[in-house]
């Protein structure tokens, strides 16, 4: 019993390794620049009227994802905000795809992912860019 899970336990770490060099061999160049990429998007995303940033956070974990929180102030109703956004980011090359965080909408383009989710007189704006998939 205890071989078995020892070759279990071995199984499982080669495959772990095999995971890490394939997407290391497959995203190398991408973890260099994706962070200067991803805040060429956040400069060039549309802010709506009357709406104001609040903050915004960075997560970067080298060969998993690069992510960008934004948080927005605004006197917008939020179909205001969906509409905005539904029609300015096809014009900048995103197409609209399911958002799987909730209520919210979503955009993808080469890679990366931009969801939008409505608060009451908030709203944020997430920009991120996974290596798993």
């Amino acid at each position: 019993m205890k071989r078995i899970l020892h070759y279990i336990v071995i199984i499982g770490i080669l495959l772990s390794l095999y995971d890490v060099t394939m997407n290391f061999m497959y995203h190398s160049d991408d973890f260099e620049k994706d962070p200067k990429e991803m805040y060429e998007i956040y400069e060039e995303l549309p802010v709506p009227e009357k709406t104001d940033e609040l903050g915004k956070k960075e997560i970067i974990r080298k060969r998993h994802f690069v992510s960008l929180d934004i948080d927005y102030c605004t006197d917008l109703s939020n179909t205001r905000i969906r509409e905005f956004y539904i029609e300015r980011l096809p014009l900048a090359g995103w197409y609209q795809v399911d958002d799987l965080g909730g209520d919210g909408i979503a955009f993808a383009r080469g890679g990366w992912k931009i969801s939008i989710h409505n608060k009451n007189k908030k709203y944020n704006l997430y920009i991120c860019k996974s290596y798993n998939n």
